[in-house]
């Protein structure tokens, strides 16, 4: 695992008395956990809690936490953009010992995606995939690819991708899984009498007909793929984004096709 050993080093850079007195600042895992696929790939990813502990520090904490998520923004992004991680991602305790110094204990959820790619002589080759250029990783594999095996890896992916936003769409949420926002009761116009609402709106499911493969409709070529359609606004209706379900699927998917 890549990422204490680098937090650390972070950390000891942005506060020049942590490097100064490395004993003071100690890194190590509470607990972790791996989790791997049923494919033929040996790719897995790590899933643990560093727990981060500055001892009788005397600096000012907002330098401590900005330099927390200035690192997490560049190795853990997910810590600041995914909802749900930014609740319960990064958690603290402080022991105040005086007026001027303190015991700082930082919790951090942390992941590390490990490509296992197998040659035909049986060589392996592991590679820990770095989560601000995972973008870049996926490109160099695809590269060495055939066009034919490029485009079959792409329009499985793209299928399963359709696949995941029609039921995202069905279950009526957006891709950071917040709910869609309702559709509003129409008011009766043109009818002088009439100052109420006409009747109930049925709270149906919407975009019924749009997440059918008729006009949720995925284009692949060798340079990459495409879902989609005609394009609509709608304000704070999200149709088409990734989830994070949806990265890892297709950094298993890519890695399965290598693999097989």
């Amino acid at each position: 695992m890549n990422k204490p050993a680098s937090l650390r080093a972070a950390l000891a850079a942005a506060i020049p008395s942590l490097a100064a007195d490395p004993e003071r600042l100690a890194v190590f895992i509470d607990h972790g956990a791996i989790a791997a696929t049923g494919t033929r790939s040996l790719a897995f990813e790590y899933r643990y809690v560093v727990n981060v502990i500055l001892l009788d520090f005397a600096g000012d904490a907002d330098t401590v936490m900005i330099a927390l998520v200035e690192w997490a923004r560049a190795n853990q992004p997910d810590l600041v953009t995914n909802v749900d991680e930014r609740e319960h991602g990064i958690t603290f305790e402080a022991d105040i010992l005086n007026h001027s110094t303190l015991d700082l204990s930082i919790k951090m959820r942390l992941t590390e995606s490990v490509a296992v790619l197998t040659a035909q002589d049986g060589q392996r080759t592991v590679t820990h995939v770095d989560d601000a250029r995972k973008a870049w990783w996926a490109g160099a594999l695809l590269a060495r690819l055939t066009p034919a095996a490029r485009r079959a890896v792409l329009r499985d992916i793209a299928r399963e991708l359709r696949r995941s936003q029609q039921a995202r769409i069905a279950a009526q949420h957006n891709p950071d899984d917040s709910t869609y926002e309702p559709r509003k009761a129409r008011a009766v116009r043109g009818q002088k009498k009439l100052s109420g609402k006409r009747g109930r709106i049925r709270r149906a499911a919407m975009f019924v007909k749009l997440r059918t493969a008729r006009l949720l409709r995925l284009e692949v070529e060798t340079t990459g793929l495409a879902i989609g359609g005609v394009k609509y606004h709608y304000p704070a209706r999200v149709l088409l984004g990734f989830t994070d379900a949806d990265r890892q699927m297709i950094r298993d998917r890519l890695l399965a096709h290598l693999a097989s």
